[in-house]
């Protein structure tokens, strides 16, 4: 309704800003999204706190290389706070019956950043299982240890030192904090460590 009135002109922008306010403030714990089709309006919301943008109907050669392009570029900060999500436009199997570019559409999206896609629950043409697979290995964080340091003995009492090196092979960080923890095991005993 509000992107109707929106396109309507009928909201002022200081009405458009009042909805936001009322948007971010009411929902503190919720990871947030603005459409795309209002960057203006994402980039206010996020002068109060991160806001993540959606595109919807990604995929349609109008979208991919008229409509979002320009937007993403306007956006193309927001992906260091605030996730990017998309939406198909039709679905996976419906992409490769119109003979899309799914290469193209992998690409751009991971240029974008992207967090999450919402493919609508229809199955993956089995042509693409491995281009999808790639698609979701880079999509969002993916850490990876990199490199692992330790002492090769210890005795009871010892003080320990770690060292570890994550490599991030995904398009964005995380987002949420959420502590890395070591388990270390002796037998039937285990210890965990937050870092």
């Amino acid at each position: 309704r509000l992107l109707e009135l929106q396109r309507n002109s009928i909201l002022t922008e200081e009405e458009k800003k009042q909805w936001i306010d009322l948007y971010v403030n009411a929902f503190k714990k919720t990871r947030l999204f603005g459409q795309i089709a209002t960057p203006e309006l994402i980039k206010y919301a996020n002068e109060i706190r991160p806001v993540g943008w959606r595109a919807d109907g990604i995929g349609n050669g109008y979208h991919m290389n008229v409509l979002y392009p320009a937007r993403a570029e306007e956006l193309s900060e927001i992906w260091k706070k605030a996730p990017v999500s998309c939406e198909s436009f039709w679905w996976l199997g419906e992409w490769q019956r119109q003979g899309w570019d799914i290469d193209g559409i992998i690409e751009k999206t991971l240029e974008w950043h992207i967090s999450s896609f919402n493919a609508k629950s229809l199955p993956i043409p089995n042509e693409w299982q491995e281009k999808i697979k790639y698609w979701n290995s880079r999509m969002g964080y993916h850490y990876a240890l990199d490199y692992f340091k330790c002492p090769e003995l210890a005795c009871s009492g010892d003080e320990l030192s770690f060292e570890l090196g994550i490599e991030n092979t995904g398009v964005a960080p995380i987002y949420n904090e959420i502590p890395l923890k070591l388990r270390l095991v002796n037998g039937e005993t285990s210890y965990i460590f937050d870092t």
